[in-house]
C-alpha cells in the first residue's frame, strides 16, 4: 500500500501532473492576494509558471528524444536559477508583486530559445491580482515555510513528525483489531497527513532549498487534491490506498513515487 515507483511514471502522467499543477495554482495564487497573504500569492504563480514552462517543453522533448527526463531538468535548473536572480535583486528592485513576477518571467523566457519562449509567454496567466501588492522581500517568502516549522530546526521537525505518525498508526491498527474501523481511518489518515509534512520539509533540503520555498506550494497541492475528494470506503485497506494515491498523485510523478515510500505499514 505504498503508491507508485519512480519507473511506473509515464511520459504522460509527468505532463498530466504539471497541468493538474497549473490549474490549482492559478486560483489559489488570486485567493492568497484577496486574503493578503502576497508572499504565497507570489509563491503560487511563480510555480504556476514554471508548471507551464515545463508542460510546454515537454510538449516539444517527448517528440524529439526517447529520454527526455534530461533536457526537462535542466530546464527546471535554469528556471530555478531565474527565481533567485530576481529575488537577489531585492523587493526594493519592484514597484509591485505583479513587477516581481513579469522580472521572473522575462529571465525564465531568456533561458530558453525563442521558438519555446513564445510558446510559454502565449500560455502564462494574467498578473492582475498582484498589482496592488508590494513586491515581498525575501525574507517575507521564507516566512511561510518556517512557519509550518513551528519554531523547530528541520531535522528536528522531520524527527518529530514521523514519530507521532508512527504513534497514530499504531492507535489506528489498535482500532482496527478493536473492531473500530471508522476510528482506525481517521487515526489512519492522521498518521499519513503527519507523514506528508515532514516530507515537503525533507524534500526542500535536498534540493538546496533552505527557505523551504517549496514547502507551502507542495502541502496547498495535496490538500487541494484531498479537498477534492468525495469520500473514502468503509474498508480500512481501501481507505488508507486512496488517500495514499491522492496525496501521492497530488505532490506530483517524482515526489508522489518519493513520498510513497515513507508510507508507515499497515500490516
Amino acid at each position: 500500500m505504498t503508491g507508485v515507483r519512480d519507473d511506473d511514471i509515464s511520459a504522460e502522467e509527468i505532463y498530466a501532473d504539471l497541468l493538474q499543477r497549473v490549474h490549482v495554482l492559478t486560483p489559489l495564487s488570486v485567493t492568497y492576494a484577496a486574503e493578503g497573504d502576497i508572499a504565497n500569492a507570489v509563491l503560487c504563480t511563480w510555480a504556476a509558471d514554471v508548471a507551464t514552462a515545463q508542460a510546454v517543453a515537454w510538449e516539444r522533448i517527448v517528440v524529439v528524444t526517447h529520454s527526455p527526463q534530461t533536457p526537462f531538468f535542466a530546464l527546471g535548473d535554469r528556471l530555478a536559477r531565474a527565481f533567485r536572480e530576481s529575488l537577489d535583486q531585492g523587493s526594493g528592485a519592484f514597484g509591485s508583486a505583479r513587477d516581481l513576477i513579469e522580472d521572473m518571467r522575462a529571465r525564465m523566457l531568456a533561458a530558453v530559445d525563442p521558438d519555446l519562449a513564445d510558446d510559454i509567454s502565449a500560455r502564462l496567466t494574467p498578473l492582475d491580482h498582484l498589482a496592488s501588492f508590494e513586491a515581498p522581500s525575501s525574507d517575507r517568502l521564507n516566512e511561510g515555510g518556517q512557519a509550518r516549522l513551528g519554531g523547530l530546526p528541520a531535522g528536528a521537525f522531520i524527527e518529530q513528525r514521523r514519530t507521532y505518525a508512527k504513534e497514530r498508526m499504531r492507535d489506528a491498527l489498535a482500532s482496527r483489531v478493536r473492531g473500530d474501523i471508522a476510528a482506525a481511518i481517521s487515526a489512519a489518515y492522521e498518521a499519513d497527513m503527519l507523514t506528508l509534512e515532514a516530507y515537503p520539509v525533507e524534500s526542500a533540503l535536498a534540493i538546496g532549498d533552505t527557505q523551504l520555498l517549496t514547502v507551502q506550494v507542495r502541502w496547498d497541492l495535496a490538500v487541494a487534491a484531498l479537498t477534492r475528494l468525495a469520500g473514502v470506503p468503509d474498508d480500512f485497506n481501501q481507505a488508507v490506498s486512496i488517500v495514499r494515491q491522492t496525496l501521492v498523485a497530488s505532490v506530483g510523478s517524482g515526489d508522489g513515487a518519493r513520498v510513497a515510500r515513507t508510507w508507515i505499514p499497515t500490516a
